[in-house]
Protein backbone atom coordinates (compact mmCIF):
# COMPACT_ATOMS: atom_id res chain seq x y z
CA UNK A 1 0.00 0.00 0.00
CA UNK A 2 3.03 2.31 0.12
CA UNK A 3 3.27 3.00 -3.69
CA UNK A 4 -0.56 3.62 -3.89
CA UNK A 5 -0.60 7.57 -4.37
CA UNK A 6 1.83 10.03 -5.51
CA UNK A 7 1.44 10.74 -9.09
CA UNK A 8 1.15 13.95 -10.00
CA UNK A 9 2.28 16.10 -7.12
CA UNK A 10 4.85 19.12 -7.59
CA UNK A 11 6.61 21.06 -4.59
CA UNK A 12 5.87 24.35 -4.18
CA UNK A 13 8.88 26.11 -5.84
CA UNK A 14 8.36 23.88 -8.57
CA UNK A 15 4.41 24.81 -9.29
CA UNK A 16 5.52 28.57 -8.55
CA UNK A 17 7.86 28.53 -11.91
CA UNK A 18 5.61 27.01 -13.84
CA UNK A 19 3.19 29.05 -13.22
CA UNK A 20 5.00 31.89 -13.37
CA UNK A 21 6.33 30.70 -16.95
CA UNK A 22 2.83 30.19 -17.94
CA UNK A 23 1.85 33.70 -16.59
CA UNK A 24 4.58 35.47 -19.17
CA UNK A 25 3.54 33.80 -22.16
CA UNK A 26 0.62 34.69 -21.41
CA UNK A 27 1.23 38.22 -20.77
CA UNK A 28 3.38 38.96 -24.30
CA UNK A 29 0.46 36.62 -26.44
CA UNK A 30 -1.79 39.23 -25.31
CA UNK A 31 0.36 42.47 -25.65
CA UNK A 32 1.49 40.89 -28.95
CA UNK A 33 -1.77 40.40 -30.00
CA UNK A 34 -3.94 42.79 -29.06
CA UNK A 35 -6.75 43.72 -31.75
CA UNK A 36 -7.57 47.47 -33.09
CA UNK A 37 -10.75 48.11 -31.15
CA UNK A 38 -9.12 46.98 -27.60
CA UNK A 39 -6.56 48.63 -25.64
CA UNK A 40 -3.21 47.64 -23.89
CA UNK A 41 -5.91 48.33 -20.61
CA UNK A 42 -8.15 46.14 -21.80
CA UNK A 43 -5.58 43.20 -22.23
CA UNK A 44 -3.74 44.03 -19.00
CA UNK A 45 -6.91 43.18 -17.40
CA UNK A 46 -7.47 39.88 -19.20
CA UNK A 47 -4.39 39.15 -18.22
CA UNK A 48 -4.84 40.07 -14.06
CA UNK A 49 -7.83 37.09 -14.43
CA UNK A 50 -5.59 34.83 -15.73
CA UNK A 51 -3.03 35.67 -13.53
CA UNK A 52 -6.13 35.08 -10.80
CA UNK A 53 -7.08 31.26 -12.05
CA UNK A 54 -3.53 30.47 -12.10
CA UNK A 55 -2.90 31.77 -9.06
CA UNK A 56 -5.67 30.34 -7.02
CA UNK A 57 -5.70 27.16 -8.40
CA UNK A 58 -1.62 26.90 -7.73
CA UNK A 59 -1.76 26.79 -4.14
CA UNK A 60 -5.60 25.45 -3.99
CA UNK A 61 -4.40 22.50 -5.86
CA UNK A 62 -1.44 21.82 -3.66
CA UNK A 63 -3.56 22.52 -0.33
CA UNK A 64 -5.92 19.63 -2.10
CA UNK A 65 -3.47 17.58 -3.04
CA UNK A 66 -2.24 17.54 0.72
CA UNK A 67 -5.37 17.33 2.51
CA UNK A 68 -6.61 14.03 0.26
CA UNK A 69 -2.84 12.76 1.16
CA UNK A 70 -3.29 13.14 4.65
CA UNK A 71 -6.80 11.50 4.90
CA UNK A 72 -5.75 8.79 2.68
CA UNK A 73 -3.30 7.96 4.97
CA UNK A 74 -5.59 8.17 7.75
CA UNK A 75 -7.93 5.81 5.93
CA UNK A 76 -4.73 3.18 5.35
CA UNK A 77 -3.84 3.33 9.01
CA UNK A 78 -7.22 2.24 10.35
CA UNK A 79 -7.67 -0.61 7.30
CA UNK A 80 -4.38 -1.55 8.34
CA UNK A 81 -5.37 -2.24 12.00
CA UNK A 82 -8.38 -3.68 11.19
CA UNK A 83 -8.38 -5.38 7.96
CA UNK A 84 -8.61 -8.96 9.94
CA UNK A 85 -11.23 -8.49 12.14
CA UNK A 86 -14.14 -7.00 9.96
CA UNK A 87 -16.61 -6.85 13.43
CA UNK A 88 -19.33 -3.91 13.02
CA UNK A 89 -17.43 -1.65 15.03
CA UNK A 90 -14.19 -1.97 12.88
CA UNK A 91 -16.06 -1.54 9.79
CA UNK A 92 -17.71 1.64 11.18
CA UNK A 93 -14.53 3.17 12.35
CA UNK A 94 -12.77 2.34 8.41
CA UNK A 95 -15.84 3.85 7.26
CA UNK A 96 -15.76 6.71 9.23
CA UNK A 97 -12.39 7.37 8.00
CA UNK A 98 -13.50 6.65 3.94
CA UNK A 99 -16.40 8.78 4.58
CA UNK A 100 -13.90 11.50 5.76
CA UNK A 101 -12.03 11.56 2.68
CA UNK A 102 -15.00 11.49 0.35
CA UNK A 103 -17.21 14.47 2.04
CA UNK A 104 -13.95 16.38 1.97
CA UNK A 105 -13.96 16.11 -2.03
CA UNK A 106 -17.80 16.91 -2.25
CA UNK A 107 -17.77 20.01 -0.35
CA UNK A 108 -14.12 20.88 -1.61
CA UNK A 109 -14.57 20.56 -5.14
CA UNK A 110 -18.03 22.60 -4.85
CA UNK A 111 -15.89 25.24 -3.26
CA UNK A 112 -13.82 25.49 -5.79
CA UNK A 113 -16.10 25.25 -9.10
CA UNK A 114 -17.49 28.39 -6.97
CA UNK A 115 -14.32 30.58 -7.00
CA UNK A 116 -13.65 29.59 -10.78
CA UNK A 117 -17.17 29.94 -11.99
CA UNK A 118 -16.41 33.58 -10.34
CA UNK A 119 -13.90 34.37 -12.16
CA UNK A 120 -15.16 33.25 -15.49
CA UNK A 121 -18.18 36.16 -14.67
CA UNK A 122 -15.58 38.18 -13.81
CA UNK A 123 -13.73 37.99 -17.29
CA UNK A 124 -17.70 38.43 -18.87
CA UNK A 125 -18.58 41.48 -17.03
CA UNK A 126 -15.52 43.18 -18.35
CA UNK A 127 -16.34 42.56 -22.42
CA UNK A 128 -20.71 42.97 -21.44
CA UNK A 129 -21.68 43.70 -18.24
CA UNK A 130 -25.50 43.39 -19.57
CA UNK A 131 -24.83 39.77 -21.30
CA UNK A 132 -22.84 37.69 -18.45
CA UNK A 133 -23.81 34.19 -20.04
CA UNK A 134 -24.76 31.15 -17.94
CA UNK A 135 -22.04 29.34 -16.68
CA UNK A 136 -21.92 25.66 -15.23
CA UNK A 137 -20.40 22.50 -14.38
CA UNK A 138 -21.47 19.19 -15.78
CA UNK A 139 -20.00 15.47 -15.91
CA UNK A 140 -20.32 12.00 -17.31
CA UNK A 141 -22.65 9.65 -16.00
CA UNK A 142 -21.39 6.61 -14.23
CA UNK A 143 -23.14 4.60 -17.00
CA UNK A 144 -21.21 6.66 -19.33
CA UNK A 145 -24.29 7.58 -21.73
CA UNK A 146 -25.50 10.72 -19.75
CA UNK A 147 -24.91 14.78 -18.92
CA UNK A 148 -25.05 15.66 -15.34
CA UNK A 149 -25.68 18.67 -14.08
CA UNK A 150 -22.61 18.93 -11.01
CA UNK A 151 -22.77 22.51 -10.42
CA UNK A 152 -24.36 25.62 -11.68
CA UNK A 153 -24.17 29.27 -10.84
CA UNK A 154 -26.93 30.07 -8.84
CA UNK A 155 -28.08 33.68 -9.56
CA UNK A 156 -28.12 32.93 -13.42
CA UNK A 157 -30.09 29.14 -13.06
CA UNK A 158 -32.76 30.76 -10.41
CA UNK A 159 -34.89 27.90 -8.96
CA UNK A 160 -33.65 25.72 -11.76
CA UNK A 161 -33.50 21.72 -10.48
CA UNK A 162 -30.35 19.58 -11.34
CA UNK A 163 -30.73 17.39 -14.18
CA UNK A 164 -28.98 14.55 -16.47
CA UNK A 165 -29.92 14.03 -20.47
CA UNK A 166 -28.63 11.94 -22.73
CA UNK A 167 -25.45 12.39 -24.42
CA UNK A 168 -26.82 11.32 -27.98
CA UNK A 169 -29.35 13.88 -27.96
CA UNK A 170 -27.44 16.83 -27.40
CA UNK A 171 -25.32 17.98 -30.67
CA UNK A 172 -22.64 19.96 -28.62
CA UNK A 173 -22.02 17.17 -25.70
CA UNK A 174 -21.63 14.67 -28.76
CA UNK A 175 -19.47 16.07 -30.76
CA UNK A 176 -17.50 17.13 -27.54
CA UNK A 177 -16.95 13.24 -26.42
CA UNK A 178 -16.43 12.38 -30.00
CA UNK A 179 -13.36 14.81 -30.97
CA UNK A 180 -11.90 15.68 -27.76
CA UNK A 181 -12.00 19.08 -28.37
CA UNK A 182 -13.76 22.25 -27.28
CA UNK A 183 -17.67 22.80 -29.32
CA UNK A 184 -18.56 26.69 -30.17
CA UNK A 185 -22.08 27.25 -31.77
CA UNK A 186 -22.59 31.19 -32.28
CA UNK A 187 -26.27 30.51 -34.19
CA UNK A 188 -27.85 27.63 -32.45
CA UNK A 189 -31.44 28.97 -34.22
CA UNK A 190 -30.21 28.68 -37.71
CA UNK A 191 -28.25 25.47 -36.78
CA UNK A 192 -31.20 23.69 -35.25
CA UNK A 193 -34.01 24.89 -38.15
CA UNK A 194 -31.53 23.55 -40.46
CA UNK A 195 -31.63 19.97 -38.51
CA UNK A 196 -27.74 20.27 -37.35
CA UNK A 197 -28.20 20.96 -33.62
CA UNK A 198 -30.23 18.94 -31.42
CA UNK A 199 -31.12 19.47 -27.44
CA UNK A 200 -33.29 17.79 -25.56
CA UNK A 201 -35.24 20.85 -24.27
CA UNK A 202 -35.71 22.17 -27.65
CA UNK A 203 -39.11 21.77 -29.59
CA UNK A 204 -38.48 20.60 -33.00
CA UNK A 205 -41.66 21.71 -34.45
CA UNK A 206 -42.21 25.07 -32.60
CA UNK A 207 -38.10 25.49 -33.65
CA UNK A 208 -39.11 25.07 -37.93
CA UNK A 209 -41.90 27.89 -37.53
CA UNK A 210 -39.61 29.64 -35.32
CA UNK A 211 -39.19 33.57 -37.24
CA UNK A 212 -36.34 35.30 -36.18
CA UNK A 213 -38.09 38.19 -34.48
CA UNK A 214 -35.81 40.84 -32.62
CA UNK A 215 -32.93 38.87 -34.42
CA UNK A 216 -30.63 41.37 -33.50
CA UNK A 217 -32.40 43.44 -30.77
CA UNK A 218 -31.29 43.64 -27.35
CA UNK A 219 -34.17 42.81 -25.87
CA UNK A 220 -36.15 39.07 -24.94
CA UNK A 221 -36.83 37.14 -28.32
CA UNK A 222 -40.17 35.21 -26.87
CA UNK A 223 -40.62 33.34 -30.12
CA UNK A 224 -37.48 31.84 -29.73
CA UNK A 225 -38.53 31.37 -25.61
CA UNK A 226 -41.55 29.25 -26.85
CA UNK A 227 -39.38 26.86 -28.76
CA UNK A 228 -38.16 25.38 -26.04
CA UNK A 229 -40.23 23.13 -23.55
CA UNK A 230 -41.15 23.35 -20.15
CA UNK A 231 -39.84 26.91 -20.05
CA UNK A 232 -40.91 29.86 -17.63
CA UNK A 233 -41.17 32.61 -20.07
CA UNK A 234 -39.69 35.20 -17.53
CA UNK A 235 -36.47 32.80 -17.32
CA UNK A 236 -35.63 33.53 -20.69
CA UNK A 237 -31.42 33.01 -20.36
CA UNK A 238 -32.31 29.80 -20.46
CA UNK A 239 -33.09 30.19 -24.13
CA UNK A 240 -29.69 30.62 -25.26
CA UNK A 241 -28.25 31.54 -28.49
CA UNK A 242 -24.89 30.70 -28.09
CA UNK A 243 -23.07 27.91 -26.50
CA UNK A 244 -19.69 27.22 -25.42
CA UNK A 245 -18.75 23.56 -24.04
CA UNK A 246 -14.93 23.32 -22.93
CA UNK A 247 -13.45 19.44 -22.22
CA UNK A 248 -12.02 18.84 -19.01
CA UNK A 249 -9.33 16.56 -20.67
CA UNK A 250 -5.91 15.01 -20.55
CA UNK A 251 -6.10 14.20 -24.66
CA UNK A 252 -4.26 16.95 -26.03
CA UNK A 253 -1.73 17.16 -23.52
CA UNK A 254 1.01 14.79 -25.75
CA UNK A 255 3.93 15.37 -22.97
CA UNK A 256 2.79 12.76 -20.24
CA UNK A 257 4.08 9.02 -19.66
CA UNK A 258 1.94 6.08 -20.62
CA UNK A 259 2.10 4.53 -18.10
CA UNK A 260 0.37 7.95 -16.23
CA UNK A 261 -2.26 7.58 -18.88
CA UNK A 262 -3.01 3.68 -18.78
CA UNK A 263 -3.53 4.20 -15.12
CA UNK A 264 -5.89 7.75 -15.34
CA UNK A 265 -7.44 5.99 -18.25
CA UNK A 266 -9.20 3.23 -16.64
CA UNK A 267 -12.58 2.75 -16.32
CA UNK A 268 -12.66 5.10 -19.49
CA UNK A 269 -14.54 4.37 -22.51
CA UNK A 270 -10.84 5.81 -24.57
CA UNK A 271 -8.00 7.75 -23.06
CA UNK A 272 -9.40 11.21 -23.95
CA UNK A 273 -10.67 10.70 -20.14
CA UNK A 274 -13.34 13.33 -20.42
CA UNK A 275 -13.87 14.40 -16.49
CA UNK A 276 -16.20 16.66 -17.42
CA UNK A 277 -17.39 20.14 -19.13
CA UNK A 278 -16.73 23.71 -18.68
CA UNK A 279 -20.49 24.51 -20.24
CA UNK A 280 -21.22 28.67 -20.81
CA UNK A 281 -24.47 29.79 -22.64
CA UNK A 282 -25.47 33.27 -24.30
CA UNK A 283 -29.32 34.40 -25.35
CA UNK A 284 -27.09 36.72 -27.93
CA UNK A 285 -26.05 35.47 -31.35
CA UNK A 286 -21.90 35.66 -32.18
CA UNK A 287 -21.52 36.21 -28.39
CA UNK A 288 -18.97 33.52 -27.97
CA UNK A 289 -15.02 34.76 -28.86
CA UNK A 290 -13.27 31.99 -30.78
CA UNK A 291 -9.88 32.70 -29.31
CA UNK A 292 -10.07 34.51 -26.54
CA UNK A 293 -13.10 33.11 -24.85
CA UNK A 294 -11.78 29.54 -25.81
CA UNK A 295 -8.41 29.78 -24.27
CA UNK A 296 -9.62 31.32 -21.21
CA UNK A 297 -12.53 28.51 -21.01
CA UNK A 298 -9.31 25.99 -21.57
CA UNK A 299 -7.57 27.56 -18.70
CA UNK A 300 -10.30 27.32 -16.30
CA UNK A 301 -11.34 23.35 -17.40
CA UNK A 302 -7.55 22.16 -17.60
CA UNK A 303 -7.21 23.73 -13.82
CA UNK A 304 -10.48 21.89 -12.70
CA UNK A 305 -9.67 18.15 -13.92
CA UNK A 306 -6.27 18.69 -11.97
CA UNK A 307 -8.92 18.26 -8.94
CA UNK A 308 -10.74 15.51 -10.60
CA UNK A 309 -7.14 13.51 -11.43
CA UNK A 310 -6.65 13.94 -7.70
CA UNK A 311 -9.75 12.69 -6.41
CA UNK A 312 -9.68 9.80 -8.79
CA UNK A 313 -5.79 8.94 -7.94
CA UNK A 314 -6.85 8.83 -4.37
CA UNK A 315 -10.06 6.88 -4.94
CA UNK A 316 -10.68 5.03 -7.61
CA UNK A 317 -7.09 3.70 -8.64
CA UNK A 318 -6.03 3.44 -5.39
CA UNK A 319 -5.32 0.61 -3.81
CA UNK A 320 -6.20 1.08 -0.07
CA UNK A 321 -9.45 2.85 -1.10
CA UNK A 322 -10.75 -0.49 -2.99
CA UNK A 323 -9.84 -2.71 -0.21
CA UNK A 324 -11.38 -0.41 2.19
CA UNK A 325 -14.49 -0.53 -0.15
CA UNK A 326 -13.66 -4.50 -0.60
CA UNK A 327 -13.44 -4.65 3.43
CA UNK A 328 -16.67 -3.26 4.18
CA UNK A 329 -19.01 -5.15 1.81
CA UNK A 330 -17.55 -8.47 3.29
CA UNK A 331 -19.80 -10.12 5.71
Amino acid sequence: MAGDVNIFSMSSSDAGEAGNRFLNSVKRKLLGDKKKHQSSDYHMKVYDIIKQIVCYNQGKILEFNFELSNKHRIMRDVLTEYKGDSTDANKQKLNDARSVLLNYIGIETVNIYKVNIGFLKTYYKMRDIENIPRCCIKTVSASKDRIVDNYRDHDAYKGENMASSAIDENTGFSQVLNTGVYYLENNIPEKAIAGYYKNPRLNNERVRRYKKSNRNGEGVDHEWVHCWDGQDPTDYKACYKSTLIIPMTLMNNNDLPSGFMDKIAKGHKSKRTNWGFVCLDSIKEGFFLDDIDVNIGYIVADMLSMYYIKSYIYTDTSRTYNEATTFLRSK
